[in-house]
């Protein structure tokens, strides 16, 4: 059949199956066959297979555009009407040609570009069928992207957070009650609290349903006037977000100090033997370059050799094992990019600077008490909890942060928090206006740094 044919033939059976076949669209062969003659109903029907497979997309579309222009051609008389009990009578080929004529041969052709596909085509029908093989089903998967391009959400701004009145209720609300015994003043929150008292029991009762509060009871109330203190489960619920201990950064900040005295001392290299956190220091400095790890005593087989000195019960049961004879050295060597921390501004700036507090609108971040008051012990625990999920998950934003630590958090304090510590080298964005955050090089020694100096 030649190509002139072939568009007649799919032509012909659009024609006939939309006029004749009904909502099922079924084809009637043997009205189809009368018109190639030269041709079996068997191979007729295997070539509308061949071009359904190969054409489907520009063969739905050819039959879209007939059944817009027969209608309103039929509509203003410019064709015949079917007799539909005398359908071997009627003038299919003139229709056929007027149809040729009025959409054009090319309208079969397949897409030249994929946007000229119907974007709501999809191959389930095509994939689930009972004799498509798996290797027919491959390629179809593999026909269609499975990756989206990647969007990034334009960089926050605390400053340019929508704020209402009842955020900032919730957040006075809330510092009332994390206020410590001893620097509580009644008098002076109560008045504080006076001008939202409209809000206060509303978000009073949302914070005591998040189990941030719980109520006081008996003579407790006597002590300081307050009818809640914290829920035990939010110290619980923060330290299980803080992977981390402030001793071990403390550590760290100790063992850094250690290196640069022995450094300074003229010590080419400093042996590490302990198990403790302080490879937070070696192995942060190590990835940028700053240090240089030489191992000793390591000892090194051929894979599959056995250690004379490993009993034959040990190689079989790792628990029986002596983690002594695996054990080896390692030596410290620094580098010419090495810094001291005396020569590292960023730690003094740290550790001076001002914890973030609210805007002038009056919101109060979880580590300030109601009376404005720095609270050390909250501050500690928040930026400790938000350094190490930062460092984590690089790539975080305020919203993502704030997913974690809901309700512990808000997502205005988490911006405030993030954007102090790009201040002071603790956070940095991962790209130029693109609002995703991880830790600075530094980012360990300056939370040890800010853990050890605050007095609680």
């Amino acid at each position: 059949m030649t190509e002139k044919g072939e568009a007649r033939f799919i032509t012909t059976v659009v024609i006939i199956r939309s006029l004749t076949g009904g909502l099922e669209m079924t084809i009637d062969w043997v009205l189809i066959a009368t018109h190639f003659k030269k041709f079996a109903i068997s191979f007729l029907q295997k070539l509308w297979d061949s071009f359904k497979g190969k054409r489907l997309e520009a063969i739905l579309k050819y039959q879209a555009d007939f059944q817009d222009i027969y209608i309103t051609a039929y509509a203003n008389g410019q064709t015949s009407p079917i007799n539909y009990d005398n359908l071997l009578g009627y003038d299919w080929k003139s229709l056929v040609t007027w149809t040729m004529n009025k959409l054009g041969i090319e309208q079969i052709a397949n897409p030249d570009t994929p946007e000229r596909t119907n974007p709501e085509h999809e191959f389930r029908k095509a994939y689930f069928k009972k004799m498509s093989s798996i290797q027919v089903r491959l390629n179809m998967i593999n026909s269609v992207h499975g990756t989206l391009n990647p969007t990034f959400d334009k960089p926050g701004n605390a400053e340019e957070m929508i704020f209402d009145d009842r955020a900032i209720a919730k957040s006075w609300a809330r510092a009332a009650v994390f206020t410590p015994s001893s620097q509580y003043n009644k008098e002076e929150a109560e008045e504080k609290l006076e001008h939202y008292k409209d809000l206060i029991e509303g978000v009073t009762t949302g914070l005591h349903n998040d189990h941030l509060f719980s109520i006081n009871k008996g003579k407790v109330i006597a002590l300081d006037y307050r009818k809640f203190k914290p829920h035990s489960s939010f110290f619980k619920a923060l330290e299980k977000k803080n992977i981390t201990e402030e001793a071990k950064f403390i550590e760290a900040v100790n063992y850094k100090n250690y290196l640069d005295a022995e450094f300074r001392s003229g010590k080419q290299c400093v042996r590490y033997e302990k198990e403790t956190w302080e490879n937070t220091c070696i192995l942060s400095m190590q990835v940028v370059g700053r240090l240089r790890l030489k191992y000793d005593n390591m000892d090194l087989r051929v894979m599959g050799v056995p250690r004379p000195d490993i009993q034959i019960g040990e190689r079989q049961h790792s628990r029986k094992k002596n983690p002594e004879k695996f054990k080896f050295c390692v030596d410290i060597y620094p580098t010419p990019s090495y810094l001291h921390t005396d020569n590292l501004d960023l730690i003094d700036i740290a550790v001076t600077t001002e914890p973030p507090r609210g805007s002038a609108r009056g919101e109060l971040p979880l580590w300030y008490d109601i009376h404005d008051q720095l609270i050390p012990d909250l501050w500690k625990k928040v930026l400790l909890s938000v350094a190490w999920i930062a460092h984590a998950r690089a790539g975080s934003t305020a919203k993502t942060l704030h997913g974690h630590f809901a309700p512990i958090l808000e997502e205005w304090e988490i911006q405030r928090l993030l954007e102090w510590g790009e201040g002071v080298g603790l956070f940095r964005r991962i790209m130029e206006g693109v609002d995703g955050w991880t830790t600075d090089e530094w980012w360990w020694l300056i939370v040890g740094s800010i853990c050890a100096s605050v007095q609680v």
